[in-house]
């Protein structure tokens, strides 16, 4: 499961996204849900029979940023370092219910900074020689260089990077 940090808006369904891996098995039936808890909102997979392998697993769930700008200042007293954090754990539940048994060690893992909005973002339609120059290849299992488009809402005043 993942707890993400308060105030994230999340889709109601996700999809479960096939590992670009010729060797990995099939992925497995997974159910992905979101609840939102006292802590934060919570994104469950779940496997509803069958066998989760070993490896990596990957999903897709639509997601809005908080609405209000605010900084993730560095913070010693939470696992992540900073103020705003995202959990993750895995667990075996038994059938039937019961404690939960861990199978992996918890991680965490910084969050960010959310800034004011950009007044656009987007990927732009090249034209093909354009496409050639910049070596972007859309066809399936081709290296791709993605070029992004953003307009921001206000100046930038100080050097620094844009991340």
């Amino acid at each position: 499961q993942i707890l993400a940090p308060q105030n994230f808006k999340f889709a109601d369904d996700c999809y479960i996204i096939r590992v670009n891996d010729p060797s990995a098995p099939a992925p497995p039936a997974l159910a992905c849900a979101h609840v939102l808890t006292p802590a934060g909102p919570r994104i469950r997979l779940t496997v509803p029979s069958g066998v989760l392998y070993a490896g990596l697993q990957a999903f897709a769930i639509l997601a809005d940023n908080p609405r209000e700008p605010y900084r993730n200042y560095a913070n010693a007293g939470t696992s992540c370092g900073t103020d705003t954090c995202w959990y993750f754990n895995t667990s075996k539940v038994p059938i039937g219910g019961g404690v939960p048994e861990a199978l992996d060690m918890p991680a965490s893992a910084q969050g960010y900074s959310v800034n004011d909005k950009m007044l656009e973002a987007r990927i732009p339609s090249l034209t093909s020689v354009q496409n050639y120059a910049t070596g972007r290849d859309d066809r399936p299992l081709q290296n791709n260089n993605v070029i992004f488009a953003f307009q921001l809402s206000s100046n930038v005043t100080r050097d620094a990077e844009m991340v």
